[in-house]
């Protein structure tokens, strides 16, 4: 499971980036260089658009935070 704020960042995915444990609300974080950043943008696209759902990516201090939307 993933965090619904900003003070846990705990997901229940083996897998490098848990698009497919996020609820609606959910979101994760990872640290990541400006390089990461926009691989992790495209990834998040990718996925939404193979599943309908939606996110947004936001950067923050040492990487980014990715929450589903939709």
């Amino acid at each position: 499971r993933c965090s619904r704020d900003w003070s846990s960042d705990v997901c229940s995915s083996d897998l490098k980036y848990p698009f497919r444990d996020l609820e609606l609300g959910d979101s994760f974080f990872v640290e990541l260089d400006e390089q990461g950043v926009n691989v992790l943008r495209v990834l998040a696209w990718r996925f939404a658009k193979a599943t309908g759902w939606k996110f947004v990516t936001k950067r923050v201090d040492g990487g980014v935070r990715v929450w589903r939307v939709d």
